[in-house]
């Protein structure tokens, strides 16, 4: 009933690289030359997301985006946890095994706190970031709801690890350009959660919006220390889970230094909305002294 008419497997619209973490093989983009930006994905997308962001920027900048371990082409061990702080360990170490200078950090959704997390472990790498549609704090009422369900033992688990809940329904609702949600878009996404219980990997994102509160909390706690970073709010308007005002004052509080760039036109999604506009927003960045 549920099943897809195309097969499992996803293909990338770039070359392939791989890195052995732990016990876990992951893949990651690693296109074009010349400034860093590392691209972070949420839930339940992979690299694929930043496609076009990655054709436009690349001429200019090395695009590095990884899937973390589950998600994507990645493969995770039996013995993974699937937490986010997991997901943010695997990045930094492949940034410091595999790309040299400084980093440009752009997160989106649960690549937010990641991609936060990440720039805390080594400010000195950091030359920037901008973050679109995206939270790192401890869950308001609305997102603990979205959570109870989307990551619960009920209805949550079968839906997502059955069904795949996420990607096949729930993906759509946070796009507002479904003209570009095309069969082969659809599948991209659908397909790495599709086979095998693949599926529990959003699930444990979902529920880690509550289980890993304190986690939240403490980034947030720590954005002071970023504050000589430059940062960039791309933020969609019609994100039905994050694009009240009420969010982006909350972004303000916390770094009140940074630039917003606020799209009327955009939804969750804003790699797929607006990939020219968070490119434009990337290449904005300034440089700082130092080598890339």
């Amino acid at each position: 009933m549920f099943g897809d008419p195309w097969p499992s497997t996803p293909v990338s619209p770039f070359a392939a690289h791989w890195q052995r973490w732990r016990s876990a093989q992951v893949h990651y983009v690693d296109e074009g030359h010349g400034r860093n930006v590392v691209l972070l994905h949420g839930n339940p997308a992979w690299s694929y997301l930043y496609r076009d962001v990655i054709r436009t920027l690349r001429p200019a900048w090395r695009c590095v985006a990884p899937d973390y371990p589950g998600f994507g082409l990645s493969q995770a061990p039996p013995d993974y946890g699937y937490t986010p702080q997991e997901h943010a360990q695997c990045v930094l170490d492949l940034l410091h095994s595999r790309v040299s200078g400084r980093w440009i950090i752009a997160g989106h959704d649960w690549g937010g706190p990641i991609g936060l997390w990440v720039a805390l472990q080594r400010p000195q790498r950091v030359a920037g970031l901008v973050l679109s549609n995206t939270w790192c704090w401890p869950p308001t009422p609305d997102l603990r709801l979205f959570s109870a369900l989307a990551g619960g033992r009920w209805p949550g688990h079968p839906l997502q690890v059955r069904c795949n809940a996420f990607a096949r329904w729930l993906m759509p609702l946070g796009m507002a350009s479904r003209g570009t949600l095309t069969p082969e878009v659809r599948h991209a996404y659908r397909a790495p959660l599709a086979d095998d219980g693949r599926g529990h990997a959003a699930w444990m994102l979902a529920r880690s919006i509550r289980t890993q509160s304190a986690w939240l909390a403490q980034i947030a706690g720590r954005l002071g220390q970023l504050q000589d970073k430059p940062v960039t709010l791309v933020w969609g308007r019609r994100d039905p889970a994050l694009g009240h005002p009420r969010v982006l004052r909350r972004w303000r509080a916390l770094l009140p230094w940074a630039r917003v760039v606020t799209l009327a036109h955009a939804s969750h999604y804003v790699p797929e909305d607006a990939p020219a506009a968070l490119a434009d927003a990337i290449a904005q960045t300034p440089a700082p002294p130092g080598a890339y």
